[in-house]
């Protein structure tokens, strides 16, 4: 119950110790969470939970046996995950967009339906062909990712990515905060 002394003009009003105590806390608590976990979401990597900013390249280690190396993003407005994977020798290289809810990638119901999609990844406007493909018991596009050195160098020092669909329709943008790093991530683990 808030207490306020209208006759004698306070405008404070004045909390009883239990209520401001309570305040206090769930306050301290609040703000003890990363920024970054309060707006663009959380993401299990390796079993542990971690805060992740849509934008921002992570190198993380395989989340699959044939490959050394992912690097993955959120998406800006919570457009999906992008993860880039590679591996030393014969392991093709991956790509994967998951957490996609948009409408610009359609989703195939039966396995009967399912067909390779031609899409882009934009970087800075320069457009680097992809195929993908609907992978419904993981609920996920996935396909080979544009590998040659103009890719690299485009994500290393471009600033935007966007991926279109082959009508050119936006599915998904992804800033490129951090991919310099992930870049050489790449080319130390993956020789590419």
């Amino acid at each position: 119950m808030v207490l306020i002394d209208l006759m004698q003009g306070d405008p404070m009003p004045k909390l009883p110790r239990p209520l401001f105590a309570l305040l206090c806390a769930l306050f301290l608590a609040l703000s003890a969470l990363p920024g970054a976990a309060q707006w663009d979401g959380w993401d299990t990597a390796n079993g542990r939970l971690r805060p992740v900013t849509a934008g921002v390249w992570t190198v993380l280690p395989p989340q699959d046996a044939r490959f050394g190396l992912s690097i993955q993003a959120l998406a800006m407005n919570r457009g999906g995950r992008l993860t880039l994977s590679c591996g030393p020798g014969d392991a093709r290289p991956e790509l994967v967009l998951d957490q996609y809810d948009g409408s610009a990638l359609p989703r195939p119901v039966d396995a009967r339906e399912i067909s390779a999609l031609q899409v882009a990844l934009e970087i800075d406007g320069r457009p680097f062909a992809a195929v993908l493909a609907y992978d419904i018991s993981r609920r996920r596009w996935s396909g080979e990712a544009p590998w040659d050195a103009g890719f690299w160098d485009a994500f290393a020092w471009g600033r935007m990515m966007t991926l279109r669909n082959g009508a050119g329709d936006v599915v998904s943008r992804f800033q490129l905060r951090g991919s310099r790093q992930a870049r050489r991530a790449v080319r130390r683990s993956c020789g590419l």
